[in-house]
């Protein structure tokens, strides 16, 4: 059938500078752990130490550059964060000069698929390259000669993306319940794995997301079809809006229709890809644009630090919103206003490739007042 046609504070009555922001900003998925200490350390920990003394700090704790709050994480290698890779690696660092990076030697790399222990090993090489490529900037300016050289043993750990599970917030679309339960029954014919992606976007190398609105009111019929939001590419809506025709519905009741929206991404395999990171909720604001005015929420009494995965619709459809931890009631006015959120992109490329994408956003305690 054719187609139908901010500012936040840390406590009450006192607002963190830009400093702790910078510290809270830190990629959800990744996590640090760092082990310090000079070649001499142990023998350190058996010294007699006079009353008074002190053991003096080693470079490491002294000058390491950059510091804590501006080193930020290595990056989640694109391929492995949309296939649910992880990987845990350890690294020792030896630096030897004030002006030199150090050099890296791999103690532990492991990449299996998934966070199951029996999931099959892959190639952490791309995890070691970030690695590598993440401590290159690290220095150590008032290392001495006399310090000889200094080791330094770092942690890292990638979780995937898919090992956890959302339970998603109500949507607030009339219908909804109704739609939740057609789904269940959708079926398309006859059976496949989706739209053939066209010759001729192929041929120029289009990429994007097609958003469809289909509306189901009969069980033996095609949906009524519009396209919501699509690239300039006509032939991937052209794909989109055929495979579509497909659909059935047949739990559906008689005389209640429903509205449901299925995004189709059309990418070409190693092709370049906007691809959303996970981040706080402050950094998320910054990246947003036509906030929801009026916004008052305090997250210390949300139970948090808590985390939430955002599937961004905007414009186009409300956002999804889930809870990754056991669902806090108090948390649904923060959730249901996030729905509004509309990320903020250079040019309506990358906004057409961030349609339908999930990320994870991490909610520190502090409060948020957009009045």
């Amino acid at each position: 059938m054719r187609r139908a046609g901010p500012a936040a504070q840390g406590s009450p009555g006192q607002r963190p500078g830009a400093s702790l922001w910078h510290a809270l900003l830190a990629a959800l998925w990744l996590v640090l752990w760092a082990a310090a200490g000079p070649v001499r350390a142990q023998a350190a920990q058996v010294a007699q130490v006079a009353p008074g003394m002190v053991l003096a700090a080693s470079p490491i704790d002294r000058c390491l550059e950059p510091s804590a709050a501006l080193r930020g994480q290595p990056a989640y290698p694109e391929r492995e964060y949309l296939g649910d890779v992880g990987a845990e690696l350890t690294v020792l660092l030896r630096f030897s000069a004030p002006d030199q990076p150090p050099a890296v030697t791999v103690e532990r790399s492991e990449a299996r698929q998934g966070t199951s222990p029996d999931a099959p090993t892959t190639n952490a090489r791309p995890f070691v390259d970030a690695v590598k490529a993440h401590v290159q900037a690290w220095r150590l300016p008032c290392l001495r000669p006399a310090d000889g050289v200094i080791e330094y043993r770092v942690s890292y750990r990638y979780v995937p993306r898919g090992s956890r599970q959302a339970v998603w917030t109500a949507s607030g679309i009339p219908g909804a319940e109704r739609a939740g339960q057609g789904l269940r029954c959708l079926v398309h014919q006859p059976d496949g794995r989706g739209p053939r992606y066209p010759e001729k976007a192929l041929r120029k190398a289009q990429q994007g997301v097609v958003m469809l609105r289909m509306r189901f009111v009969s069980v033996d019929k095609p949906p009524e079809i519009s396209a919501l939001a699509y690239p300039e590419a006509s032939p991937l809506r052209d794909a989109a809006e055929d495979w579509a025709d497909g659909y059935r519905m047949p739990c559906l009741d008689p005389g209640a229709p429903v509205d449901t929206v299925m995004t189709y991404v059309f990418k070409i395999a190693d092709a370049p890809r906007t691809v959303l990171k996970d981040l706080d909720l402050m950094a998320l604001l910054r990246s947003s644009q036509a906030l929801p005015p009026g916004a008052q929420f305090d997250t210390h009494t949300m139970g948090c630090p808590f985390d939430l995965k955002i599937m961004h619709l905007q414009p186009h459809e409300l956002n999804k919103v889930g809870q990754l931890d056991t669902p806090n009631p108090a948390r649904v006015p923060l959730l249901q206003w996030l729905q509004f959120v509309q990320l903020r992109a250079p040019n309506a490329q990358t906004a057409n490739q961030l349609l339908g994408q999930s990320h994870i956003v991490h909610v520190p305690c502090a409060q948020v007042d957009l009045r």
